[in-house]
């Protein structure tokens, strides 16, 4: 596995309080370099794309909470630029 691109971490969002059956959701963009080639799955090498995610749940007591981590697939067409601006 080669890693072309890395947005870095970002914080979406910290001391949320949430309740048992309460919905949660954030819209993240980022804006990815122009020449990074589409998503693409080939007999000998694919191209893939992932947003990772890390979710660290408040601790219960003397219970340090572990980080659970989320890798979502994510698929990259190909770029074509805008130029009625």
């Amino acid at each position: 596995v080669v890693q072309i691109f890395d947005s870095g971490p970002s914080e979406i969002c910290a001391n949320a309080r949430l309740c048992p059956g309460d919905v949660f959701s954030y819209m993240y963009q980022v804006t990815l370099p122009p020449e990074l080639p589409p998503s693409f799955r080939g007999k000998c090498f694919s191209i893939v794309y992932a947003v990772a995610a890390e979710v660290v749940l408040e601790g219960v007591g003397n219970i340090v909470p572990q980080p659970r981590s989320l890798h979502l697939p994510l698929s990259v067409g190909t770029h074509i630029e805008d130029s009625s601006h």
